[in-house]
């Protein structure tokens, strides 16, 4: 069985594109990594965006394993990828996303193809490391689609009302069998 932690981003000003971890954020990625490299980790991957992978590496650092980037834990879609997009009209087409499961935005994926490839690359990491522990820092979104595409939605809700807003480094501990997929931890933040 692979147990995958997996880390939501921690904390950026609302930019467009790429836009790196703040002080906050910086701070809530230093305490996530105290918290996780108590535990035997096999793998670091991230999302290949910037707050994301800032968020893996002083987990990186204190265990000496790379950070391997990988497209499949980035976001469905980016606020900054649409040129002239404001922020009202990326989070209008985020909710249409969220509303509809199978609507494919202006630019990424439908929330059910990205829960698909998220769900994709844990396949492919549990080939990798079928007993192992594997952290990955991606996106709330990554997590909340790919939870969503196994899991009901009552289900998910009752265990964590904030799952659509889950907070930044929040811990989502899911195991696979090779078979089937449980959740251990569902956005957890008490290690901030």
């Amino acid at each position: 069985m692979t147990n995958f932690y997996l880390v939501r981003h921690g904390h950026r000003d609302p930019l467009p594109g790429d836009p790196a971890l703040n002080a906050v954020g910086l701070a809530q990625a230093e305490r996530t990594a105290s918290h996780l490299a108590e535990i035997n980790v096999d793998a670091i991957y991230s999302s290949p965006l910037t707050r994301a992978r800032q968020t893996m590496e002083p987990l990186a650092a204190r265990l000496g394993l790379p950070v391997i980037e990988d497209v499949r834990l980035r976001e469905r879609a980016n606020f900054g990828d649409v040129p002239g997009q404001t922020m009202d009209e990326f989070v209008g087409m985020w909710a249409e996303c969220d509303a509809d499961r199978s609507f494919v935005p202006i630019t990424g994926l439908s929330a059910q193809a990205n829960g698909e490839r998220a769900e994709a690359w844990m396949r492919e990491v549990y080939a990798l490391h079928p007993a192992g522990t594997v952290v990955a820092g991606t996106h709330g979104g990554t997590i909340t689609d790919f939870l969503l595409n196994r899991f009901t939605e009552d289900e998910l809700l009752s265990r964590c009302p904030h799952l659509r807003h889950m907070p930044n480094c929040a811990i989502t501990l899911v195991t696979f069998d090779g078979v089937s997929f449980a959740i251990e931890i569902l956005a957890s933040s008490i290690h901030l």
